[in-house]
């Protein structure tokens, strides 16, 4: 079974981590071999780094604020969808697949979704856009059930 990279954040901790990569946070994305390293700005500059096993997995991750004491923190979360989108950059674990927007969505509870939209209907982003769709479907259910 591949399991996806956005399957180990809280949803809550995977936005944040969209978030800051499309703001342009990550500001310094290496590899070597299975080891990516990468700079992502936050109240200070924090190292984030990923290692991964012979199948492309991650292995490991690691990073230097405070949250990442056992935790998975939205600054690993900003490398790996800088990771996903830089040309050159594949790991199976970042394999999209139809379903994985719907998987996102549906693991948002009500008051988390009325919470993330209003920051993320004013980006034009796939997620903005899909997060947009399953709002006007669960409209346009709420109306049928109502008539």
């Amino acid at each position: 079974m591949n399991t996806r990279f956005e399957d180990l954040f809280e949803i809550h901790i995977l936005m944040r981590g969209l978030d800051y990569y499309e703001s342009g946070h990550v500001i310094s994305l290496e590899h070597k071999n299975l080891e990516y390293h990468g700079i992502v700005a936050g109240t200070i500059d924090y190292n984030v780094s990923i290692l991964l096993n012979n199948y492309r997995a991650i292995n490991r991750m690691t990073c230097t604020c405070p949250y990442a004491g056992g935790n998975n923190c939205k600054h690993m979360a900003a490398v790996l969808f800088a990771i996903n989108n830089n040309e050159g950059y594949s790991l199976n674990e970042l394999e999209n697949d139809e379903d994985s927007n719907e998987d996102i969505v549906n693991q948002i509870d009500a008051s988390d979704l009325k919470s993330l939209l209003p920051n993320f209907a004013e980006k034009a982003s796939p997620v903005s856009v899909s997060v947009r769709a399953v709002e006007d479907v669960k409209r346009q259910e709420f109306v049928k059930i109502m008539n």
